[in-house]
């Protein structure tokens, strides 16, 4: 059935929406169902009554069918409640839509006279405003008569109009008792029928669901502010923990959601994309900053060998050829040619020769562990209520970005507040293209270290791009879904949790 589009001059939106004729349809085959089960009862009856028989096992069926009869018997009452409240809904929701468009149609009407009722009114009075002087008494007598009438007939159009106003109240009136009533029927119908429900229908459903929807919540503020924030240090990892912390609380509940039947497999599969990308980016940045020191190491030794050559060797590879100590200083940087081969030993040996190989070792997976996660959340503790260590916490990340402006590496670390990776992106740029030409070795940490730094950053963006847009909602929009309600998800939610809920049709499904 179509409804107005528009309900201007009583409401913005159809005050009465529904379907009729699908609560109908509804109510039949509860009712169908209801049949059903009466015609199943009789017959389990039918075969109990056989328990004179002799052969044990026809008794035993005799028996269970009994008992069978009863308990679906009991299911026999709460179909046939509902199949009557949802038959007895459908006259009053189609009668109060009935009345909702006559309503309509009367407001109409009356907004329209009203409309010309009140330019009668203008132009009667400037009639008698502007009489000329000489004017008669019959004549003024004339035009005051007008003036009154045009007056009467706009207080007859704004009667007409609060008539249909109330009417339109008695229609939305009449629907949701309507509606009351049916919801409390079926609500009533499952309290006493013996058919008593378990943990899951009597409180796992509503709390876990709720545990879901928080956590959901949770995640997503935590998730935006530590993207805004994610540059002052402490603040932005704990939020970002925060985030991931309690994605995993909202993935368990989806997964017992899914267990017993309702949720989807799509809010597990998002839930875990969210978690696998923070995971990635916490591996893949620890990777690169351990393969950046590493790298650090590595240079080091390799320009300490290229400086124990002769300086004709040195020259005719094109290599610094003064002194040993500059010519490290030139080829490995300021830093690690200060290091000494004792301190640069046990920094290689956490260089990489490859992406894959710094992904293997364990110290970079140990980031992950709940212990390290929950110490971003603890570590707030060192701000505290602390006003000047807020402001160094700002100061400093405020001023790591800019130092950091130009050089992407030292941006991604520096948009996560991680100084280790800042200081070891100005490590690699140190290191010279002349000792990565004529060291392999040097050559490939650096190059591991280089391309952790961008895998990392990407991964890093692409939490971000979930955190504020939804990855969820972009591919919702690319296949065609409705991508504003994926967005505002979230925000239906927290309307739900603060008291904005649904009305009684709303309840019921019926809307």
């Amino acid at each position: 059935m179509s409804r107005p589009y528009s309900w201007y001059p009583l409401e913005w939106t159809d005050p009465v929406p529904g379907d009729p004729v699908a609560v109908q349809r509804a109510g039949e085959r509860y009712q169908t169902v209801a049949d059903a089960i009466s015609t199943a009862a009789r017959r389990l009856r039918e075969i109990a009554a056989l328990d004179g028989q002799d052969s044990d096992a026809v008794r035993e069926v005799a028996t269970k069918a009994g008992e069978v009869a009863e308990t679906i018997d009991a299911a026999h009452g709460r179909y046939l409640t509902t199949a009557q409240a949802l038959l007895d809904y459908a006259p009053s929701l189609a009668t109060a839509q009935t009345d909702s468009e006559q309503a309509l149609y009367d407001a109409q009407n009356a907004d329209a006279a009203l409309t010309s009722a009140d330019g009668q009114v203008r132009s009667a009075t400037l009639a008698v405003d502007d009489a000329p002087e000489d004017a008669t008494p019959a004549e003024l007598a004339t035009l005051r008569r007008a003036l009154s009438d045009a007056r009467s007939d706009r207080s007859a159009a704004e009667h007409a109009l609060q008539r249909a106003r109330d009417a339109l109240n008695a229609a939305t009136t009449l629907r949701d008792q309507a509606a009351q009533r049916a919801i409390d029927a079926i609500n009533g119908s499952t309290g006493n029928d013996g058919l008593n429900d378990g943990w899951w229908e009597n409180w796992g459903s509503a709390v876990f669901n709720a545990v879901s929807k928080i956590a959901g919540i949770v995640a997503g503020v935590a998730g935006i502010l530590a993207l805004v924030l994610c540059w002052v240090p402490v603040l932005g990892q704990a939020l970002a923990a925060v985030a991931a912390i309690a994605t995993a609380v909202k993935l368990v509940a989806d997964i017992v959601l899914k267990a017993n039947g309702e949720g989807s497999w799509a809010d597990i599969g998002w839930d875990v994309f969210a978690l696998a990308t923070f995971g990635a980016g916490r591996v893949l940045s620890t990777a690169a900053r351990t393969a950046s020191t590493g790298a650090q190491g590595v240079a080091r030794l390799d320009a300490g060998r290229q400086a124990a050559t002769s300086i004709a060797s040195r020259a005719a590879q094109g290599l610094p050829r003064g002194s040993s100590g500059s010519t490290i200083s030139a080829l490995a940087g300021d830093v690690a040619g200060a290091l000494t081969r004792v301190q640069a030993r046990p920094l290689a040996q956490q260089a990489s020769t490859s992406m894959l190989g710094a992904l293997r070792r364990p110290e970079v997976w140990a980031s992950l562990k709940p212990q390290a996660v929950w110490g971003d959340v603890t570590a707030l503790r060192t701000l505290g209520l602390d006003g000047v260590a807020w402001r160094t916490a700002f100061s400093t990340g405020g001023s790591t970005m800019a130092s950091s402006w130009g050089d992407a590496r030292a941006m991604v670390g520096a948009l996560q507040a991680d100084q280790g990776l800042v200081t070891g992106a100005s490590h690699l740029s140190d290191v010279s293209p002349d000792l990565m030409r004529v060291a392999q070795t040097t050559r490939d940490a650096v190059g591991a270290a280089n391309g952790l730094y961008a895998t990392s950053g990407g991964f890093v963006g692409l939490g971000a791009y979930d955190a504020t847009f939804g990855v969820s909602a972009t591919v919702d929009w690319i296949t065609g879904s409705d991508t504003p309600a994926s967005i505002a998800s979230p925000w239906v939610s927290i309307g739900e949790l603060v008291g904005l809920g649904p009305s009684p049709a709303e309840k019921l499904g019926l809307r």
